[in-house]
């Protein structure tokens, strides 16, 4: 009776696998395979051998009754620590909300993403400047566009300019622009790096449209061309139609500018080929007129 044992006995924690640090895209596109990872922990002192670790995607009702998409055999000593990298793919998934997990035996950790359409490459022309009034004969610029891909595929289009019987391409042959990913805001730009001057010289006077345009968009400018400046010379007179040489003569008129913009210019009085005198600086606005008066001698 006085014999007497003892002995020490450890007590286990029992060994869980803890779902933590979830991480998925707030958004993915219909074609797209989604992500997902998430840290997992053996929080107990066994070591656990071929845990089933398992992906949860649903877009109809509760994750812990969704399918498992995707799953891995997670061996882990006690203590340590994992992380597992599963995959919807998009063959799963549909345009709307959806709810997504990652579950161990014993835990899990979830989220929801979005589903987006995915729309196919659409270039928009977001800005169109040009000359909005020149002269018969001028040339005209363009000085600045751009073209901003909203869709989200990446495409490669043509970006033409016109105007009256004149096409042009702006800048490059073919623009590709990157597509706008489903988490950033917006997608690759086009922007026109130097003015391009534009030969619109077989334009007669009027009002023409300038289109700047992609296969899905365009913009446009108006450009007016105005009738260049020309002085009409009427009612010409002289004060004596009959004189002898040496005397002086004064010839008069009425000088109309009928173009659309002002000028100045010099009136000459030309006898056979000759110019005898010649009144320097006229300036008349567009359909100003003015009477002027040239004294010339007769001598030569």
């Amino acid at each position: 009776d006085d014999n007497q044992a003892t002995a020490t006995v450890d007590v286990l924690n029992e060994s869980t696998y803890d779902v933590s640090d979830l991480t998925v895209a707030d958004a993915a596109f219909e074609n797209e395979d989604v992500d997902v990872s998430a840290t997992i922990t053996n929080t107990g002192d066994e070591d656990l051998t071929n845990e089933t670790v398992g992906l949860r995607f649903n877009q109809s009702g509760a994750l812990d009754t969704g399918a498992v998409v995707a799953s891995e055999d997670v061996s882990l000593d006690a203590g340590a620590s994992t992380t597992v990298d599963l995959t919807v793919n998009s063959t799963d998934t549909a345009v709307g909300a959806a709810d997504v997990g990652i579950f161990s035996p014993d835990d899990n950790e979830t989220a929801s993403i979005s589903i987006e359409a995915f729309e196919p490459a659409d270039f928009v022309v977001t800005e169109f400047n040009a000359s909005e009034e020149i002269v018969e004969g001028e040339k005209a610029t363009i000085t600045a566009v751009t073209v901003e891909n909203q869709g989200n595929a990446t495409g490669e289009q043509n970006i033409t300019y016109n105007v009256g019987s004149t096409d042009i391409t702006v800048g490059e042959n073919v623009v590709r622009l990157e597509g706008q990913d489903v988490n950033a805001a917006g997608g690759e730009t086009f922007t026109l790096a130097d003015p391009i001057t534009v030969n619109t010289s077989d334009l007669t006077p009027g009002t023409y449209t300038q289109t700047v345009e992609t296969e899905n968009s365009n913009e446009t400018v108006e450009l007016t061309v105005l009738q260049g400046a020309e002085f009409d010379i009427r009612n010409f007179q002289l004060d004596n139609n009959d004189v002898e040489r040496g005397s002086n003569v004064t010839a008069t008129a009425d000088v109309q500018n009928i173009g659309e913009v002002a000028a100045t210019q010099d009136i000459t009085i030309d006898v056979a080929g000759q110019t005898l005198e010649t009144q320097e600086n006229v300036s008349l606005d567009a359909g100003a007129e003015q009477n002027i008066s040239i004294e010339f001698d007769t001598e030569e």
